[in-house]
């Protein structure tokens, strides 16, 4: 489905920002790119849209070249969600989630209908919260929403930049849990942007490790867990073990 071959990325100044990556998302699945700030995670997201553009290497979407494709025909078969969520602020959440759809020519009935399927995905009653506008929803829903408007014309490639990093612990865990069970459901192919390594494990069908533009490592949970290629996936697991034996502490003391 996405394929990234050889991909390098240096801006005005010589800054790298990508090097030489190589990587294969495959139909259905959903990989995490994990890393530190700075690590090209964001970068490789944005190349596969052509929000930004490879200094060299290819990135074939559908079994084609990216840059044979208009970039606008190709970002609307890609849904798109980010930390800030990005709604119009005058807009109605039925509007905000509507914009693809009237872009590519959808009937008005048609239109309603898929506003109130994707409300419903996401967990919003469309009768309660699609008149509302924005500033009258939580962060949470606020969220939902970007999630909703993504999915609303049915692309095939789904891109998720931190989307839930600017909420709140109870949230976040809960976003997360309606997440997998979202994916279960949709089937789409899913980047997934996170600097969280728990967030990683718990939605990543495999997990990308970024470091300094290069890609570390590539691998289900469970083996960069058990078998981290370099000095730099063992300190980054580090910490969520760390996380586990505070958790673990934590419950330990609870029960005394």
């Amino acid at each position: 489905m996405i394929k990234l071959d050889n991909v390098t990325k240096t801006y005005p100044g010589g800054v790298q920002a990508i090097r030489d990556l190589s990587l294969r998302m495959d139909v259905g699945e959903t990989l995490v790119l994990v890393g530190t700030s700075g690590s090209g995670k964001t970068t490789a997201l944005k190349m596969i849209n052509r929000l930004v553009e490879p200094s060299s290497g290819h990135i074939y979407i559908e079994g084609c070249e990216a840059r044979d494709w208009d970039p606008i025909k190709l970002r609307r078969r890609i849904g798109y969600v980010i930390q800030s969520v990005g709604l119009f602020p005058h807009m109605t959440v039925a509007e905000n989630v509507s914009i693809v759809l009237r872009l590519l020519g959808y009937q008005n009935s048609d239109t309603q209908a898929r506003i109130a399927e994707v409300l419903d995905m996401v967990g919003l009653e469309p009768d309660e919260y699609a008149f509302r506008y924005p500033q009258e929803l939580s962060g949470g829903q606020q969220q939902r929403v970007g999630v909703a408007r993504a999915l609303a014309a049915d692309p095939p490639i789904i891109l998720m930049d931190e989307p839930f990093g600017a909420l709140d612990p109870i949230t976040r865990s809960s976003l997360q849990r309606e997440f997998l069970d979202l994916k279960s459901k949709i089937r789409k192919t899913i980047v997934f942007v996170t600097h969280d390594i728990s967030e990683a494990v718990i939605l990543g069908d495999r997990i990308a490790v970024m470091h300094s533009g290069m890609l570390e490592q590539v691998a289900s949970p469970k083996e960069l867990i058990s078998s981290p290629a370099s000095d730099f996936v063992v300190e980054l697991f580090s910490r969520l073990q760390f996380q586990l034996n505070v958790v673990r502490d934590l419950l330990t003391e609870a029960t005394e």
